[in-house]
């Protein structure tokens, strides 16, 4: 019987990578800045492995509140002039090595993908924030399927979500939003330790 790909979660076609259990890989996962993250980023069957953790979000009614895009290497040229547009049309002087800058944003990261939110609005029984929160759920998880494979990872926004240009070049549709890229690629250098928080300063018992 073939697999689906939520059976292959955590499995590692590559030997060199090791993966680490769930448990390790909660408690492990660091978001790790897109300027550290070289190539290879993860080829198509891992990417896809991404996608298949993101769909087991809690995901109330079935709506499935989320679609991905993944930004093929033809198509980063193109993605990077857009963000160099949308730039300039906030900043007309915009250096070169701002221009630049803004160009890497795109074609710099090895592995580009965009989520894509598409709630229902009104629904009787599901509210935009519910389905706001599988959002964020299924970003997490296709977070922790990236650092179990033994990849950096982290999900990028800013202004350029809010963007109807941005969104229109994307394909996406009047009740779709942007809300961000997940980049992942190959940890390229040593990540700072910083300290985590502490569990007693966000958690009371009533």
């Amino acid at each position: 019987m073939k697999p689906s790909d939520a059976d292959l979660i955590f499995q590692h076609p590559n030997p060199v990578r090791e993966g680490v259990s769930l448990l390790q890989g909660l408690l492990s996962r660091r978001s790790v800045s897109p300027r550290r993250l070289l190539k290879p980023g993860p080829n198509l069957s891992e990417v896809r492995q991404c996608v298949a953790s993101a769909l087991t979000a809690p995901d109330h009614c079935r709506l499935r509140p989320w679609r991905f895009i993944l930004i093929d290497e033809q198509s980063k040229d193109q993605l990077g002039e857009l963000f160099v547009q949308l730039k300039l049309n906030q900043k007309p002087d915009l250096s070169q090595f701002e221009r630049d800058r803004e160009k890497n944003r795109a074609c710099a990261v090895p592995t580009l993908i965009a989520v894509v939110a598409k709630c229902t609005q009104a629904h009787p029984q599901v509210p935009v924030r519910e389905q706001h929160a599988s959002v964020g759920a299924a970003i997490q998880n296709m977070l922790l399927c990236a650092h179990g494979l033994g990849f950096g990872a982290k999900m990028v926004s800013g202004r350029k979500a809010d963007d109807l240009e941005l969104a229109a070049a994307l394909g996406l549709t009047a009740n779709e939003q942007l809300f961000g890229f997940v980049c992942i690629g190959t940890i390229g250098s040593d990540q700072r330790n910083t300290a985590r928080p502490n569990v007693a300063d966000h958690l009371t018992i009533w």
